[in-house]
């Protein structure tokens, strides 16, 4: 293993980099991974999730350099640096200097007069809606830039929105859910905002309510941009996010720039069509892009976060005769046979390998289903298990070898031998086929 022991910039114990640590109240000398935490800036206990409230940091008040603002600075830095994406003293620079940054924390209950513990802490940017289609606006953001570039979806620019750049949890309090409540809260008080609020309010204020920051007033979409790993696809996932933009390109750490949008559903008077439809119809794109590319560009993306891509499609309703001229273009009379010998046990794996991508196409453009009331009588056949998916996700479409299944998430590091491997893609076969076999019977010639 290589450390890094000592700054790039500065050298060790430099006067300028301990004054500029000291002014920007970023933590120094500390092991981020297993480093002590300063004892201004730890946390005294950790409340239920729901029971704590989000907070606007007042920039007025947090730049007064006094020595209580310090406190509150010093114990966003602290969270900020433990984060998975560390923080460092530019992002404070850009906060302070730019109009359109932001922090909200999470803090637990606390009387009036004592400082709040800081559980978790979001650093967004705001984007401001653009009533003269001016693209120029947005090249510095990396959301709408690369949309209005990828996809034919203009409107998106005349929605006001968010970009969530830093989103981080007190190391003290990980795998508590502060980080999940924090996004929930942030989209609860976006739709709730009134610009009306009344009620005492004091200019001097480090955290304020939400219901009086401005910066909520009439956002209709949150966005992220991050390396997609399954930890963090899972993590948005749950937070209701959706795979907007997947690029093809590797970063330096060898994962893909991902981009996930939600909706906020906050009322809107000035636009006749919702935002949400223009997300549906961009992650309808994006999945129907990222399933042709799965074996070329993206073909080591890992399988779990593929087959929840390519499951965003929504389950066909297109009538029986249409299925099955789609089915029956893909597949021809005697592949279904092939496919019927294989499932009999006549014939070994080898025979039908190059329809398993047919069939996964099949699957996951959700042609067939096996929702009982999407079917027909005669083709009312189980489900096939996450396993069986993740399987032929990796075989169908990805290419994998069955080695190279057993070294994907979430095989991996378990004892999930290549038999049982071999034996689950036989079952999900044995499944596609039956739910194909109506297509092909006499009755619907």
């Amino acid at each position: 293993n290589i450390f890094l022991s000592e700054a790039i910039h500065y050298a060790a114990h430099d006067p300028i980099e301990e004054w500029m640590t000291k002014l920007f109240c970023v933590p120094s000398g500390v092991d981020f991974e297993s480093g002590p935490i300063e004892t201004s800036a730890s946390i005294q206990y950790k409340p239920h999730p729901e029971k704590s409230v989000l907070k606007y940091v007042s920039k007025k008040a947090i730049l007064s350099y006094s020595k209580l603002t310090e406190q509150y600075l010093r114990k966003i830095m602290v969270v900020l640096f433990h984060g998975q994406r560390s923080c460092h003293a530019d992002n404070l620079q850009t906060f302070l200097d730019s109009p359109l940054h932001h922090i909200f924390v999470l803090v637990g209950p606390t009387p009036a007069t004592a400082i709040p513990d800081i559980l978790s802490v979001i650093f967004v940017r705001q984007i401001p809606n653009d009533k003269a289609a001016a693209r120029e606006k947005f090249e510095n953001d990396q959301i709408i830039s690369t949309l209005i570039s990828q996809y034919d979806e203009p409107m998106l620019a005349k929605y006001p929105g968010m970009e969530i750049l830093h989103i981080a949890t007190h190391p003290d309090a990980q795998r508590c859910g502060y980080a999940s409540q924090a996004i929930t809260l942030l989209n609860k008080h976006i739709q709730g905002y009134q610009s009306n609020q009344d009620g005492e309010f004091h200019a001097n204020d480090v955290l304020t309510n939400c219901s009086r920051a401005h910066v909520l007033a009439g956002v209709q979409w949150l966005g992220v941009k991050f390396d997609a790993t399954p930890k963090l696809f899972q993590f948005w996932s749950c937070a209701q996010f959706e795979a907007i933009y997947l690029d093809p390109s590797c970063s330096t750490s060898g994962d893909h720039a991902m981009i996930m949008m939600r909706s906020t559903n906050a009322e809107t008077k000035d636009h006749a069509e919702a935002v949400s439809d223009i997300l549906a119809r961009m992650r309808l794109e994006f999945s129907r892009r990222y399933f042709l590319l799965a074996q070329s560009l993206f073909r080591l993306f890992p399988l779990d976060i593929s087959v929840a891509l390519t499951m965003q499609f929504p389950p066909c309703r297109l009538s029986d005769k249409k299925k099955r001229s789609l089915v029956r273009a893909e597949l021809h009379v005697n592949d279904v046979h092939r496919l019927k010998t294989y499932v009999e046990h006549k014939s070994d794996l080898g025979r039908i390998r190059d329809l398993i991508p047919r069939l996964a196409k099949l699957y996951f453009l959700r042609i067939l289903d096996a929702d009982a009331k999407n079917q027909t009588k005669a083709c009312r056949t189980p489900a096939l298990n996450a396993l069986m998916i993740t399987i032929l996700m990796g075989i169908g479409m990805h290419g994998h070898s069955f080695d190279e299944i057993l070294s994907h998430r979430p095989f991996s590091g378990t004892s999930i031998t290549l038999f049982q491997i071999k034996t689950l893609l036989a079952d999900a076969i044995e499944i596609l086929t039956q739910m194909i076999d109506p297509f092909f019977d006499n009755s619907h010639i």
